[in-house]
């Protein structure tokens, strides 16, 4: 009983994938590795802003896992891609405390990796050949460890049926004791 119900808990579970990034070269690929698995929702997304809007409008589904992969570009407002970076991980971060954040990025200056990991990133991405294989295998990591937890709590539920069943007779012997005191001592 508890496999079948563990396969339903799976089915159910959406994994929703968010891109931010103004050169989409590697998209089409992460896209075509995630088409196999019905249960991946990926959106793609130029601009952090454009991110922001989406998710302000739609009805965010807590239930299943939320993934973000962010990139930002430098253009010429003032604001640096370090900073632009830094801010959208933290804005998603205060927004969204529970949803998993990676960035994505050429930048190796020593402090952005740990700015990135202070803001609330889980993770930093080189921007490389191998770039898919990581975001991959980011999703699939976050799913294992999602599956497992509910794992933990549908063996955890049974234990807790027991404990209840054994407390009721408990109240009940003890309720029993109190009106027919002469069942225990015969």
């Amino acid at each position: 009983m508890v496999p079948g119900f563990l396969n339903n808990i799976q089915k159910k579970k959406r994994v929703f994938i968010y891109f931010v990034d103004q050169n989409r070269t590697f998209f089409p690929l992460v896209k075509e590795k995630l088409s196999n698995e019905e249960n991946y929702k990926a959106h793609l997304f130029s601009t952090s802003g454009t991110l922001f809007d989406h998710l302000k409008t739609s009805n965010i589904d807590n239930t299943g896992i939320n993934i973000f992969f962010i990139n930002t570009e430098n253009t010429h407002d003032g604001v640096s891609e370090k900073e632009k970076l830094i801010n959208s991980v933290k804005k998603i971060k205060n927004i969204y405390s529970d949803f998993h954040v990676f960035a994505l990025t050429n930048l190796n200056e020593e402090n952005i990796h740990n700015e990135l990991i202070t803001a609330g990133a889980l993770g930093i991405i080189p921007k490389n050949d191998s770039s898919v294989l990581r975001i991959l295998n980011h999703v699939n990591g976050l799913i294992s460890e999602k599956n497992l937890e509910e794992k933990r709590k549908a063996r955890i539920l049974p234990l807790k049926i027991l404990l209840l069943f054994v407390l009721l007779i408990i109240i009940l012997a003890i309720i029993a004791h109190f009106i027919h005191p002469e069942i225990f001592y015969t």
